[in-house]
């Protein structure tokens, strides 16, 4: 299916719509120039529909005004009905668009300040609302992947569990395909709003997290299924949209026993268990690479920019990983100094809880300095302050500077 020729229907209808009905009277050329401007500029049409149906929702709440005489009273009015109706990451997103969209009215650049309506807002970033104990494990993905005999299904979960976005998974074509024969490699494509270039970067099913060929062998076998497999533009999972993969994962995840949907749904709908979602196995995908390697690997693994903040979104650790860490088990580490590391997880044992959490702040300090986790060894060797009577035995000490 094309689906920018879906979208571009959709604009057709919303314009419509706009045309059609009293409140959006005052802004008709307004909307019809904005969507002319943003699809000759090369953004998305899906895109697109989210500001028609930004302004649709704001209309209905200031009805029958011209968004250039709107003020900040009329502003807060939307966000007042905004937070009792959206919920927090929407809002964000929202903030976002209504400074873009005010530029736009305007004809201003994104130097320019916004204009006066606008210009008080202040994105909020909010946390995410997933904890580490919502993640999936390794099993709970297998016993999803067993639940189903499909290949499409099992291919899907297995790019899923390679940190690939579902909006990534809805471009993949028979192009993005390396097949290197100990590796799968599969090039994925990420739309960011406001972005003209599109970020390419691979992930490999069956590898990393979910360390297990037959993962890899799952897509390898979808794509031989397929007829359009020949053609390099031809997409991997051509029915693929956003409800399709919910509806696939929650199904798996009601048969491997991880939540319990309501049988009277036209749509599968969760009523208890996890917060299941295309988007958990990123998060899950997400919590490992933050773990298990240093902040820049892992934002090449994840698909972030360089100065990018999403491992806050991204990473979910507790406090048992820090202990973890402290007692050099992660698997990053080296096997060397093992009487060093010996002698402290028998020295932690006696450490009253003070003392613990003492020096898991230090730890923490320390790895978020040197950028990396490379291990217990690194840490107790990275020297005492100047002026310091040394370390005690087995108790990390200070990081000089």
């Amino acid at each position: 299916m094309d689906y920018d020729a879906k979208y571009r229907k959709r604009i057709h209808t919303c314009l419509e719509k706009i045309d059609s009905e009293p409140q959006y009277a005052p802004n008709r050329d307004t909307c019809h120039r904005f969507v002319a401007a943003y699809l000759a500029a090369g953004r998305s049409p899906h895109v697109v529909i989210k500001y028609l149906d930004m302004v649709r929702y704001i209309s209905g709440i200031v009805p029958a005004k011209d968004f250039k005489v709107w003020d900040r009273r009329d502003v807060e009015k939307v966000m007042s009905h905004a937070r009792t109706h959206m919920r927090p990451w929407t809002i964000d997103t929202y903030i976002v668009m209504f400074k873009r969209f005010w530029r736009f009215l305007f004809d201003l650049c994104s130097a320019d300040r916004a204009p006066d309506a606008v210009r008080w807002l202040e994105r909020e970033e909010p946390e995410t609302e997933i904890t580490k104990e919502d993640l999936l494990t390794r099993e709970e993905i297998q016993a999803m992947m067993d639940s189903t005999k499909s290949i499409e299904h099992k291919a899907l979960f297995s790019i899923l569990s390679a940190g690939a976005r579902p909006c990534e998974i809805r471009s993949i074509r028979f192009g993005d395909i390396q097949d290197l024969g100990s590796i799968l490699k599969v090039y994925v494509q990420a739309k960011k709003v406001g972005r003209k270039k599109n970020l390419t970067r691979p992930v490999y099913p069956g590898a990393g997290f979910m360390a297990n060929r037959e993962h890899a062998d799952y897509v390898r076998q979808l794509v031989k299924q397929q007829p359009d497999r020949d053609d390099p533009k031809a997409l991997l999972f051509p029915r693929a949209h956003d409800e399709w993969m919910r509806r696939i994962v929650l199904t798996a995840g009601a048969k491997a026993g991880l939540i319990q949907i309501d049988p009277n749904s036209k749509h599968p709908k969760r009523t208890k268990g996890k917060p299941l979602k295309p988007y958990l196995f990123r998060h899950t995908y997400g919590t490992w690479a933050y773990k298990y390697h240093n902040t820049a690997y892992a934002r090449r693994l994840m698909g972030h920019g360089p100065k990018s903040k999403m491992e806050r979104i991204y990473c979910h650790l507790a406090q048992e990983d820090l202990e973890e860490a402290l007692l050099g088990k992660l698997p990053v580490e080296r096997p060397d100094n093992v009487e060093a590391r010996a002698t402290f997880a028998e020295k932690w044992l006696t450490f009253s809880s003070e003392k613990r959490c003492e020096l898991m702040n230090m730890f923490s300090d320390w790895l978020r300095e040197t950028g990396c986790q490379r291990g217990l060894e690194d840490f107790l060797s990275a020297g005492t302050p100047p002026g310091s009577q040394g370390a005690q035995p087995g108790v990390p000490p200070a990081r000089t500077g």
